[in-house]
C-alpha cells in the first residue's frame, strides 16, 4: 500500500506576479522639529532596502526615489509546491497556516504566521525520512484557499519549524516596507508605507536633546543618556572618568556647567596611553568650577622583578572649549607625566624621560575669563627621572601651550605671594587681553629664601648693588616671531611699580620699565617665537602700600 500513497497537489495552481512587484520609489514628505522648524542633513531611508538612500535639504524636504529590482520578478510563481522535503509558499498579503496530521486525522501540529504576509517562504521538514516512520498529512492554507496536500513520512513524529523568509515584507496591517528618518540631535523617527509611491506630508522629530545633571561616572554613563553626547544644558555634578584609550570625547551642549572633577583612569600595568583630547562645543555659556585633569600618567621604575611597569611618563592630553562665553575659576591641568627610572644592571640606574604637556585651547566668541577664583593653566612637561651617573637622567617632557581666541580676554592672578615662583607662574597667550592682579609692599619678603625665587640687581656704585624681587609672575607665549607690547598701571597712584619681560631660563633680562611711577609701559622689537617671563614688581624702596594693578598685552 505504500506505494498508493501518492502526492496530489490541488490544481497545480500558478501565481502570475503583478507588474506592482517591480516597484519604482517615489516618496516624498518635510521633515520638521516640534516647534515646526525644519531639519536639514537628515538621512532618509527605506528599512528593507538601505541601499536607497537620501537627505533632507535646507527647507527640511526629502525625495526618495529608486528602483527595487532584486526582489519582485515579474514571472509565474507556485502558490504552494513541496520538493525535496520543502514547503515553497509565496503569499501576496495574505494569511498562511500549515498543518500535519495523522492518517487518522489527529491534528499533530500546526503553523500560523502572524498578520498578512507578502512574499516567499521555505518551510524545511526536520529529519525527513521517506522509507521509515509514521506517515503524516500536510495541509498549507493560504489566505481562504487550500492549495496543497501532501503525503509523507516524517521520522518521530517530530516536527520542527524551520521556516525561511525569503525576499518577504510581513506586516499585521499590510505595510510592505518603512522610511527610517535619522539625525544625531533627533530620535529615529520610523513610519511604515504601504505603498512606494506616495507622500508623507509634514513629519515631526523628536528632539534627542535634552538637559541632563551628570551624577558622575563613565564615559558610557554619560552617553545612556545621550549616545551622541548632545545636551541642552549640561551640568556635570559628580566625577567624570574618561578612560585613557579614548582617544578623543566630543561633548556638545548649550549650556555647561563642570562643578565636579574630570579625570582620566590609567590602567594598572602598561601599556600606558597619552591622555585623551576632550572637546566641549558650547553654544552659549561654558563655566568650569572644578578641575579637569587630563594630564599625563607618571612613569615607574622598571627593575628585574616589575612585571607591567613603564619608566616613562606620558603626554598631557588637549583641552578645547568652543562657546560663546567661557569662565574658567578652577584648574585645568594638561601636564605631561614624569618620569621614572629603569635599571639596566644591579648598579647602574637611567632616568626615563617624562611626557610632553598637553595643550588648552580656549576659542570664545564673546568673553574669555580666566581665574575669578583662582585657576591654573598647567601645561608643563613632565620632569626626567634620576639615574646613576653611569647612565644619567632622563630628559624633562616638552612644555605645552594655551591658545586664547576671544575679543575679550580678562585673567585675573593666581597663587597669591606663590605666583613669585616660576612654577607657580600663570600661562598666558600673546593675544589682546587683561590681567588683574594686586601686590604689596616687600610682599615677597617671607618667600625670599624659597628655591624659584628672583630678584633684579642693580649696581648703583663701586661694589654697591640695589635689589628688585620680583612678587608676580606671568608665564608669555608667543607662537610667531612678533613685537611685544606690555603696559601696566596701577590703581593706587602712589605705589611705585615695575615692570620687566625676561628669558624663559630668567637669564637676561629682555626689555624693562622700572621708572618711579604707578605706570610702566614695554615695547619691544621682534622677539623669537617662543617662552618668557613677565614679571610685576612692587620697588622694594617704595612705600608701604598695597595696590591692584592692571596689565594690558596689545593694547
Amino acid at each position: 500500500m505504500k506505494n498508493s500513497l501518492i502526492i496530489v497537489l490541488i490544481g497545480g495552481m500558478s501565481f502570475l506576479l503583478p507588474e506592482s512587484f517591480s516597484q519604482t520609489v517615489n516618496i516624498s514628505g518635510t521633515v520638521k522639529n516640534a516647534d515646526g522648524d525644519f531639519i536639514s542633513d537628515a538621512q532618509v531611508m527605506l528599512q528593507n532596502h538601505p541601499d536607497i538612500v537620501t537627505y533632507t535639504g535646507a527647507n527640511g524636504t526629502f525625495v526618495l526615489t529608486g528602483n527595487i529590482t532584486e526582489i519582485f520578478k515579474n514571472k509565474a510563481y507556485k502558490k504552494c509546491l513541496i520538493e525535496n522535503g520543502v514547503i515553497k509558499v509565496f503569499c501576496n498579503n495574505e494569511t498562511m497556516d500549515i498543518e500535519f496530521y495523522s492518517l487518522t486525522g489527529v491534528l499533530l501540529n500546526k503553523i500560523s504566521k502572524p498578520g498578512n504576509l507578502y512574499g516567499f517562504f521555505h518551510y524545511k521538514l526536520d529529519n525527513a525520512n521517506y522509507e521509515a516512520g509514521p506517515v503524516v498529512i500536510v495541509k498549507v492554507r493560504i489566505g481562504n484557499e487550500i492549495f496543497c496536500y501532501k503525503y509523507l513520512n516524517s521520522q518521530n513524529n517530530i516536527i520542527t519549524e524551520q521556516l525561511q523568509e525569503v525576499n518577504i515584507h510581513k506586516s499585521a496591517d499590510a505595510t510592505i516596507d518603512s522610511i527610517v528618518i535619522m539625525h544625531d540631535s533627533y530620535k529615529t523617527k520610523t513610519i511604515a508605507i504601504i505603498t512606494y509611491s506616495q507622500s508623507l506630508g509634514n513629519i515631526t522629530m523628536e528632539s534627542r536633546i535634552l538637559n541632563y545633571v551628570f551624577p558622575g561616572g563613565s564615559v558610557d554613563d554619560l552617553k545612556a543618556a545621550s549616545p551622541t553626547l548632545t545636551f541642552g544644558s549640561l551640568t556635570i555634578d559628580g566625577v567624570l572618568k574618561i578612560p585613557s584609550s579614548a582617544n578623543s570625547i566630543v561633548i556638545t551642549a548649550d549650556e555647561l556647567h563642570i562643578n565636579e572633577n574630570i579625570t582620566v583612569e590609567y590602567p594598572t600595568c602598561s601599556p600606558y596611553f597619552d591622555a585623551p583630547d576632550l572637546t566641549f562645543n558650547v553654544d552659549g555659556q561654558a563655566y568650569v568650577n572644578d578641575i579637569i585633569s587630563l594630564s599625563g600618567k607618571t612613569g615607574k621604575g622598571e627593575t628585574t622583578t616589575s612585571t607591567c611597569n613603564s619608566c616613562y611618563g606620558t603626554d598631557g592630553g588637549t583641552l578645547t572649549i568652543n562657546a560663546q562665553n567661557i569662565t574658567i575659576s578652577e584648574r585645568i591641568d594638561v601636564s605631561g607625566g614624569w618620569g621614572s627610572y629603569s635599571y639596566i644592571s644591579s648598579s647602574i640606574r637611567c632616568g626615563c624621560s617624562g611626557g610632553d604637556g598637553g595643550k588648552v585651547v580656549l576659542n570664545a566668541t564673546g568673553s574669555l575669563s580666566i581665574g575669578v577664583s583662582g585657576a591654573d593653566l598647567d601645561v608643563q612637561g613632565g620632569d626626567g627621572g634620576s639615574g646613576s651617573l653611569e647612565c644619567g637622567d632622563g630628559s624633562d617632557g616638552a612644555i605645552g601651550y594655551v591658545d586664547f581666541e576671544s575679543p575679550s580676554i580678562n585673567i585675573n592672578e593666581i597663587g597669591g605671594d606663590l605666583n613669585m615662583l616660576t612654577y607657580n607662574a600663570q600661562m598666558i597667550d600673546y593675544e589682546k587681553l587683561t590681567i588683574y592682579g594686586n601686590v604689596k609692599y616687600q610682599e615677597e619678603l617671607e618667600h625670599r629664601n624659597s628655591s624659584g625665587a628672583w630678584y633684579v640687581s642693580f649696581q648703583v656704585g663701586v661694589g654697591l648693588y640695589t635689589y628688585d624681587w620680583l612678587e608676580d609672575l606671568y608665564l608669555l607665549r608667543l607662537s610667531e616671531n612678533s613685537t611685544v607690547q606690555l603696559s601696566l598701571s596701577a590703581s593706587n597712584s602712589l605705589a611705585d611699580l615695575d615692570l620687566y619681560l625676561l628669558s624663559y631660563d630668567m637669564s637676561g633680562i629682555i626689555a624693562q620699565s622700572n621708572g618711579a611711577t604707578s605706570n610702566e609701559s614695554i615695547n619691544t622689537g621682534i622677539l623669537t617665537a617662543g617662552y618668557y617671563f613677565m614679571a610685576v614688581s612692587y620697588s622694594d624702596d617704595g612705600g608701604a602700600y598695597t595696590t591692584g594693578y592692571t596689565l594690558k598685552l596689545k593694547q
